[in-house]
């Protein structure tokens, strides 16, 4: 496969000669120019040297062997990918698309492969915040102390460094309760509290405990020990009900009403049972199909215009809104496979 690779960049460059269509096509086939090699046997249709069952023929070689020649790739790219030699797999799908330009299955395998590229380096990342979280906190106490003795900027570069890893963190544990994978969001959110204390995070914290079942030891508790939630803890939830519609009630009038969901959903989180909440949920879901149907609409103007980059924006605002609309997703894919293949065919 390494030579297969190495013969992408050696042949491209050759002129492919006035030759007979037979030895054309396999020429071109040598280069892996499956595409090209099509268009000249489509393009010998008016030739009476070559009768339509020996086109045929030709045609079907052509596609059995640009079949071949992506499963070859894609196999290759697969094991590198196991290998975790993404610059490499990386570089093979470039250069078997720069052969093959035409081929829908390279695209989308090359698509596969970034998703799962950056998926991986994602996990990564996100384990070596948890490790510093875990950490940080006693070094910032080391910090601490050397800044009192005449070295200030470390320990403010340390708590720089636990800001941006708290506010990462925070960000880690939104994404998995938007996926109410409640517990593991809870510990992210306790990493990112331990580093700085945020409303934002206080909040989220409030609503992750809520929806994480208790651990089967707590049926064993006397009953008076269930009875452990203060009044005052009642009114900090009524006080974090209270900030999340405010905060509702400005992403309303703001027109961003991705925002004023996630914020009225923490509202219903902390209160699901509330009569004037539900009826705000109700009135919000009015707005937000309105919107999305206007988005959906700008977007297919602007994909007309051949602005493709502002049709999707206007589409991931909408599939934001409403994630469970499989037409909107399959527009949105097809949009990206569209200006992803032409970014490729400008370079």
């Amino acid at each position: 496969m390494a030579m297969l690779f190495a013969l992408l960049s050696a042949c491209a460059s050759q002129p492919v000669e006035d030759t007979p269509l037979d030895q054309k096509v396999a020429q071109l086939q040598k280069e892996f120019k499956f595409g090209a090699a099509q268009r000249a046997i489509e393009n010998a249709a008016g030739d009476e040297q070559w009768t339509e069952q020996a086109r045929q023929s030709l045609l079907a070689g052509n596609r059995k062997a640009s079949a071949a020649y992506e499963q070859a790739v894609i196999s290759e790219a697969s094991n590198l990918q196991e290998e975790q030699s993404w610059a490499a797999a990386n570089e093979l799908y470039q250069g078997a698309l720069r052969a093959y330009p035409e081929s829908q299955a390279l695209r989308d395998a090359l698509n596969a492969f970034y998703i799962s590229r950056d998926d991986f380096h994602r996990k990564q990342l996100l384990s070596y915040r948890v490790l510093r979280a875990k950490r940080l906190p006693e070094e910032l106490k080391r910090l601490k102390l050397l800044s009192e003795s005449g070295d200030p900027d470390k320990y403010q570069q340390g708590l720089d460094e636990a800001s941006a890893i708290a506010e990462a963190l925070l960000a880690e544990g939104q994404r998995l309760m938007a996926r109410q994978k409640w517990r593991s969001a809870k510990n992210m959110l306790q990493l990112s509290k331990a580093l700085r204390e945020d409303e934002r995070t206080d909040t989220a914290l409030r609503v992750a405990n809520t929806r994480v079942k208790p651990a089967r030891a707590a049926k064993k508790l006397k009953p008076e020990l269930k009875e452990v939630v203060p009044e005052a803890q009642r009114r900090v939830d009524e006080a974090a009900i209270a900030a999340s519609l405010d905060r509702y009630r400005y992403s309303v009038a703001q027109k961003n009403l991705v925002d004023a969901q996630q914020h009225l959903n923490t509202a219903l989180a902390l209160n699901p049972d509330d009569s004037s909440l539900k009826r705000e949920q109700a009135r919000l879901e009015a707005l937000i199909t309105s919107d999305v149907n206007q988005r959906i609409e700008q977007g297919k103007y602007q994909y007309s215009l051949g602005d493709i980059d502002k049709a999707i924006d206007h589409w991931e605002y909408a599939y934001a809104l409403s994630p469970d609309d499989e037409a909107l997703r399959e527009r949105l894919e097809k949009a990206h496979r569209f200006r992803s293949r032409y970014e490729q065919l400008k370079r």
